[in-house]
Parts: structure tokens; C-alpha cells; sequence
């Protein structure tokens, strides 16, 4: 039941679930590491877990990394970067 009203606060602030767990992200302010082509996005994972000795709620700041190139942009780096065609292939 704790896990539940836990996932409701976080959705009525402005962090956004990803996936099915409650890992919960500030989306709309990203950590922008441009010239390493990275946006990084701080978060919160929380979980209620009954123990002997009672109630105990655990909160975690994670973070997820993100890259702002495509898949060709990542290629054509690695292809820029090879000494030879053999190199790259």
C-alpha cells in the first residue's frame, strides 16, 4: 500500500516514470554535456519494505545517461577516426 501512495506523490510532481519500476526523472532539466554528446537526468527510486523491526521507506537519487547522437553519427565518427577501411570494417 506504501508503495503505491509513494508512486502517486511522484507523479504529481514534474519527474516522470521510466518503465515499470518507480525510478522517477526530472526530464524537463537535463544535465547537458554536449561535447560529449550526453544529457544526463537526475532521478529518484523509492521502495517501502516491511522488515522485523517495522516500516522502513528506502529513497535512492539515481541518474540516467542519454546520448544525443544517432546510431550513423556514432559510425561515421568510428569511421573518421580508422586509420584504414580495414581498420573500420
Amino acid at each position: 500500500m506504501l508503495n503505491v501512495i509513494i508512486k502517486q506523490a511522484f507523479r504529481e510532481t514534474n519527474l516522470k516514470q521510466l518503465g515499470r519500476s518507480p525510478r522517477f526523472f526530472d526530464m524537463q532539466n537535463p544535465i547537458d554535456l554536449s561535447q560529449q554528446g550526453l544529457k544526463i537526468w537526475s532521478g529518484f527510486k523509492a521502495s517501502a519494505i516491511q522488515s522485523e523491526i517495522g516500516c522502513t521507506l528506502a529513497i535512492d537519487n539515481i541518474f540516467k545517461f542519454m546520448t544525443t547522437k544517432t546510431c550513423l553519427q556514432r559510425i561515421y565518427e568510428i569511421k573518421n577516426d580508422a586509420h584504414s577501411q580495414h581498420q573500420f570494417e
